[in-house]
């Protein structure tokens, strides 16, 4: 039978276990019943919200049909030079924002700090610059951290709805010390700081503050092609001395916050899709230098080894991707940090890999994790398995000396992820793995080789609908 999951907020989804004909006939008629249920319209966002509210100036560009800001994009006129200073001639033809709204401390209050954005657009990029004046410049806190780590100083969060679904999004954040982070919004409201893709940024401090630039290429998002576009922005400065929290779209504290109350990116004009098709072939080679016991017929004092492979991406629509790979590259990620595990129990460490983090949302399944330090909880699928350490231990066998690969070998893998018009989720993918054998030498003076870990073959298919601007979802997963 298939099991049913329904959760909080509305959520549904179904796990396939060897339907018989007559589970698969009331799964239909489930299925189809609840689509009529969940297909009717979201409460409209004019009248339905709670909290405090504020009047937009009226000089303001605001739509009122929405309760959102709109924020006016302007042309790329010569060049920009990404040093994190708006001191370029085109900056000057983007018309500021200005009218922030505090929802930390000061609920519905003015920003306290004087806060400017603008927006320029490029023939392949979309340009971000913001001025963030500050009364009391030295008091910045602008640390200089690694990718990806925010913690408790100065920062601004660019994020952009490129699809306009209300639903999913990109962030891109930048400290006044320059230093980065990045992460892609799943539809099912996570996010994923394992997706880094290629952008530039850059900051200033001042007498004044501190500015910033962003230029984020069109070939890092996922759009359709517009003649028109418009997208969802949202922008959020946080000053860390003050604990303030100030938003260009704003959304009271007691209201779930989220692609849904972006505000407006407008003046984009005709946008075009890139033609996405990656290449990355690589050749390495590296060099280990141990100390190795006496009479060791495995290893030497110093080795060298070498590899190469291909990883490929093509943009199948703006919104479908396909992923492929041979002998994939995996040592050049970041590496897991050190974990003392003292537990019957696996150690799951965050996905890094760009070949399994391309809409690594979408494969996602069960309840949010929360950033507990695993995966989401009942999540049928774990990607850091597949290319894993050989599970087999040779200690068993009693040897004097053994010597096993360090992982196991991705002979190739392929997928296929994405969005289907507005409400359709889909992936699938496949991968295999080599059989990787261990050596040993046993007391006796035996050699011999075994298996460590098996050939296997990885599959996984997902899809999902949304219904109601993604409040609610049904979908099925399959492994």
């Amino acid at each position: 039978m298939p099991s049913l999951h329904i959760w909080k907020g509305g959520r549904l989804e179904v796990v396939f276990q060897r339907p018989s004909g007559l589970s698969v006939f009331l799964l239909v008629g489930v299925l189809i019943l609840l689509s009529l249920l969940l297909s009717r319209p979201a409460f409209a966002q004019t009248g339905q919200e709670t909290g405090p509210q504020f009047n937009p100036p009226p000089e303001r560009p605001y739509d009122h049909a929405t309760m959102a800001p709109v924020l006016l994009a302007a042309p790329l006129v010569g060049v920009l030079s990404i040093d994190g200073v708006l001191d370029e001639p085109g900056w000057g033809q983007a018309e500021p924002y200005n009218t922030f709204i505090q929802r930390e401390p000061d609920e519905g209050h003015p920003v306290s700090e004087r806060t400017e954005i603008r927006v320029l657009v490029g023939p392949d990029a979309l340009y971000v610059g913001g001025r963030f004046f500050d009364t009391n410049p030295e008091e910045i806190r602008a640390t200089l951290v690694r990718r990806d780590v925010v913690s408790d100083f100065d920062y601004v969060i660019v994020n952009l709805d490129s699809r306009h679904d209300h639903n999913t999004a990109y962030a891109f954040t930048l400290t006044p010390s320059g230093a980065y982070q990045d992460a892609a919004l799943g539809a099912d409201g996570q996010y994923d700081f394992g997706w880094d893709p290629v952008w530039e940024g850059a900051a200033q401090i001042d007498e004044e503050g501190w500015s910033a630039e962003w230029k984020i290429p069109f070939s890092q998002l996922r759009f359709e092609s517009s003649d028109d576009a418009e997208w969802g922005i949202q922008v959020t400065r946080n000053i860390s001395r003050k604990q303030e929290s100030a938003w260009f779209a704003f959304t009271p504290r007691n209201e779930n916050a989220g692609p849904h109350r972006y505000g407006h990116l407008r003046g984009l004009g005709q946008v075009q899709e890139p033609d996405r098709l990656e290449l990355l072939p690589y050749v390495t080679t590296r060099s280990e230098h141990l100390n190795v016991a006496p009479g060791n017929p495995f290893r030497d004092d110093s080795e060298r080894f070498s590899n190469m492979g291909l990883d490929l991406k093509y943009g199948i629509t703006g919104q479908l991707t396909l992923d492929a790979t041979i002998n994939p590259d995996f040592g050049q990620v970041e590496v897991d940090p050190a974990v003392v595990n003292l537990t019957q129990y696996e150690t799951y460490f965050p996905e890094r890999r760009p070949f399994f983090t391309e809409g690594a949302e979408i494969f996602r399944y069960g309840f949010p994790s929360h950033g507990m330090g695993g995966p989401d909880m009942g999540d049928l699928f774990y990607s850091r398995r597949i290319g894993r350490a050989p599970q087999r231990n040779l200690g068993g066998l009693g040897a004097t000396y053994t010597n096993s690969p360090e992982q196991t070998t991705i002979a190739g893998a392929a997928k296929l992820s994405g969005r289907l018009g507005d409400n359709w989720s889909l992936g699938l993918m496949e991968a295999v793995t080599m059989q990787e054998r261990g050596r040993f030498l046993t007391p006796e003076g035996v050699r011999g080789n075994t298996p460590v870990e098996p050939l296997s073959n990885y599959l996984v298919g997902r899809v999902r609908r949304d219904f109601r601007e993604g409040s609610s979802t049904i979908g099925g997963i399959a492994t």
